[in-house]
Order: C-alpha cells, then sequence, then structure tokens
C-alpha cells in the first residue's frame, strides 16, 4: 500500500470518527445523564444519611459531597447556544439571558457541596446542616433556571 493511499485512508478514518462523535453529541441528554448517575444517587445517599435513615459514615458522606461539587463545572459547559429553546430540555431561557447568573448559582453549588464534604468528618450534624445548605443552593437555581415538570 502506498503511503498517500495510507494517509487518504487515515485521514478519512479521522473525520469520519469526528463526524460521527459530533453528531452523537447531545448537551440535553449529557445534563440528564451527568444528573442521573451522579447527583441523584449521591443527594440519595447523602440525603438518608442527614435524614439517619442510612448509617452516617464520614468516608461516605464526604465523597458524595465532594462529587456532586464536583457537577457544576462539567453541568455549565453543557449549555451552548444552539440547545436553547430544544423541547426536550428542562432548562428555562434564563439560562441564556443569565447566563452570569446561572454561573453565579453553579459556583454557589460547588462551594456548598464543598462545604457538605468538609463538614462530614465533623460528624453527622455537621453535615446535616451543610447538606440542607446545598439542597437549598440547588432549589435556587431550580427555580429561577429550570422549568417546571408540569410544565
Amino acid at each position: 500500500m502506498s503511503f498517500n493511499r495510507l494517509m487518504t485512508m487515515l485521514i478519512c478514518s479521522l473525520v469520519y470518527t469526528g463526524l460521527i462523535t459530533q453528531a452523537a453529541a447531545d448537551p440535553v441528554e449529557d445534563r440528564r445523564a451527568l444528573m442521573k448517575k451522579t447527583v441523584l444517587p449521591n443527594t440519595k445517599l447523602s440525603g438518608g444519611m442527614a435524614q439517619g435513615k442510612i448509617p452516617f459514615d464520614a468516608a461516605k458522606a464526604e465523597a458524595a459531597a465532594r462529587a456532586i461539587a464536583n457537577v457544576p463545572k462539567k453541568f455549565v459547559k453543557l449549555f451552548p447556544e444552539d440547545s436553547a429553546g430544544d423541547p426536550e430540555s428542562e432548562a428555562k431561557d434564563t439560562v441564556w439571558s443569565d447566563m452570569k447568573g446561572f454561573l453565579a448559582a453553579a459556583d454557589k453549588l460547588t462551594v456548598s457541596a464543598t462545604a457538605a464534604a468538609d463538614a462530614a468528618a465533623k460528624g453527622p450534624e455537621a453535615f446535616k446542616g451543610a447538606f440542607v445548605k446545598m439542597t437549598q443552593s440547588c432549589k435556587g437555581c431550580h427555580e429561577v433556571y429550570r422549568l417546571k415538570k408540569e410544565q
């Protein structure tokens, strides 16, 4: 096989792979997956411990809160301009019209989730208080930037 033919095949396969990868990217689905795979299970675990329904484990509480604290930096990148108005999305148009506020809300979650992770070492009561503040950050963002499910 000639060098030119090999290079042509290599370039074509790279372009094809890039197009497939780009076509498969769906920011709405990626946002949902991040919430379902990271936020939901870690919030359930943390909430169960905070409510006393699950025995408190400082290491698990810290790990769960740190996992949540790492989500906003990924999550905010999943709102490109061209995804505004997607009928499958639960994001309000306010995300794009007030991106600065949205980013501030994401930062607030990072800070409050980090505080919850740090509080885990101080025991269940400290963790519970920090967890409540973290969930208030979630609620505050959802009230402003997320459509209600019945809408």
